[in-house]
C-alpha cells in the first residue's frame, strides 16, 4: 500500500484533475478495445452463429422496407412537362418554367421509382378547346391545371392518385404555323482546268424545299444555303450531297436535311461567228456599219461540228442620245452551253434619222 504522501497523491491524481481524466480516458479506451477485441475473437470462433445472426439482420431489414414501402404516402415530386397542342398549325410556347411539381398519394415503392427516375419527363397533348384566352391580349392564352389531370394519371400506375398540380395555371402564347416552298441556293466555288468549263449550269436536285415554322420566321427566309464546297482543276463531272443549313434551328423545320449539287464539265475553244443583227423596220444603223454583229465565244469540243450559229440571236436593246447620236446595247440569246460571249462593236450606233 502506497503511503499517503503529497507523492502519492500525485500519482493517483488526487492533486491533479486533468491527469485523473487522463488516466480515466485511458482506462476507457482500453476498455473499448479490450470489449472489441474480445468480440472479433468470438466472431471467428463462432462463424455459423454469426453468419445466422447477419441472415437474419438482413431478412428482417428486407420485411421492413417491403412493410414501408407498401403503405401510402403523399409526397410532391418535380416532374419536367412538355405540352404540346393538337392542331397542327398552333404551337404552343409556355411562357412559365417547364418543371410542374405534382402532388402525389402513392405506395411508397412507387414515389421511391419516381424520385430516383434519371429523366422524369412527361409529354401532354392538350386540347386548344380547354385554352380561354386571357383578357387584353392578343395570343395569350391559359388553362387550369386541374383540367389536364386526366392527362397526368395516363402517365401514372392506377393506384396513384394525383392531388394537386403547382402552378395551379398554366399560361401559353400559341403562334400560327405555316409551310412555305423557297429555292435552294448552292454555297459553291469551281475552279476549272484550261479549256474546261461547265456545260450548263449547277443542277440541284431537289431544288427546293419545304420550310415550316412560326409565321414571322419563315415570312423573312428568302432561300436554303447548302452547305459551302470548293473544286478545284475541274476536267470532269462533279457530283455531290450537300447538307442544307437551318438559319432557325430547332425553330424552323426543312423537307430535306440535304441535296444533290450536280454538273457536267467539258472541254470547249475559242470560236467567232457573223451574226445578223434584228432591227425593227423604222430603225436603221449609221452608214458604213451593215447588219451583221461579230460574236466571240467558247462553245463545247463536242459542238464544233454540227453547232448552227443561227440559234445565237442579237436584238438592239434601249437607246440612249450620246454626243448627236443615237447609241444602243446589242442584247444576246444563246444556248446556256455557250460561254463567254464577246460582241464586236460592244454599242450600236444607230442613223439619227432613223430616230
Amino acid at each position: 500500500m502506497i503511503p499517503d504522501t503529497p507523492k502519492s497523491r500525485w500519482i493517483n491524481g488526487d492533486s491533479n484533475p486533468g491527469l485523473r481524466g487522463a488516466l480515466t480516458s485511458m482506462n476507457t479506451t482500453g476498455t473499448l478495445t479490450g470489449y472489441l477485441s474480445r468480440g472479433i475473437r468470438y466472431l471467428r470462433n463462432n462463424k455459423r452463429q454469426t453468419v445466422a445472426l447477419m441472415v437474419c439482420l438482413a431478412v428482417s431489414s428486407f420485411l421492413w422496407l417491403m412493410i414501408k414501402l407498401n403503405k401510402t404516402y403523399v409526397h410532391q415530386v418535380r416532374f419536367q412537362v412538355e405540352i404540346t397542342g393538337t392542331e397542327p398549325n398552333v404551337e404552343l410556347v409556355p411562357l412559365q418554367k417547364d418543371t410542374l411539381t405534382l402532388e402525389l398519394q402513392a405506395l411508397g415503392y412507387q414515389l421511391l421509382f419516381n424520385e430516383l427516375l434519371v429523366s422524369r419527363k412527361l409529354n401532354i397533348r392538350l386540347r386548344n378547346n380547354l385554352l380561354t384566352p386571357l383578357p387584353h391580349t392578343t395570343n395569350v392564352q391559359f388553362v387550369a391545371s386541374r383540367s389536364l389531370l386526366k392527362s397526368f394519371t395516363d402517365h401514372f400506375p392506377s393506384s396513384t392518385q394525383i392531388i394537386r398540380i403547382h402552378p395551379d395555371t398554366l399560361f401559353f402564347r400559341t403562334d400560327a404555323i405555316i409551310t412555305r416552298k423557297v429555292p435552294v441556293k448552292p454555297q459553291i466555288d469551281l475552279a476549272f482546268q484550261n479549256n474546261h468549263l461547265l456545260y450548263d449550269t449547277v443542277s440541284l436536285n431537289p431544288d427546293s424545299v419545304l420550310i415550316r415554322g412560326k409565321e414571322h420566321y419563315v415570312a423573312n427566309i428568302h432561300h436554303i444555303a447548302t452547305r459551302d464546297l470548293a473544286l478545284r482543276n475541274l476536267d470532269s463531272s462533279f457530283s455531290y450531297q450537300l447538307n442544307l443549313i437551318n438559319p432557325r434551328p430547332g425553330q424552323l423545320r426543312i423537307s430535306h436535311r440535304e441535296v444533290n449539287v450536280s454538273g457536267v464539265v467539258t472541254e470547249y475553244f475559242d470560236t467567232t461567228y457573223l451574226v445578223p443583227l434584228q432591227l425593227a423596220d423604222s430603225l436603221l444603223l449609221e452608214n458604213g456599219v451593215d447588219g451583221n454583229v461579230v460574236i466571240r465565244c467558247m462553245i463545247p469540243v463536242a459542238k464544233r461540228d454540227y453547232f448552227n450559229p443561227q440559234r445565237i440571236t442579237i436584238s438592239l436593246g434601249p437607246t440612249t442620245y450620246q454626243q448627236d447620236r443615237f447609241v444602243g446595247l446589242p442584247l444576246v440569246e444563246a444556248p446556256p452551253f455557250v460561254k463567254h460571249i464577246r460582241i464586236v462593236p460592244e454599242k450600236l450606233i444607230l442613223n439619227t434619222q432613223s430616230q
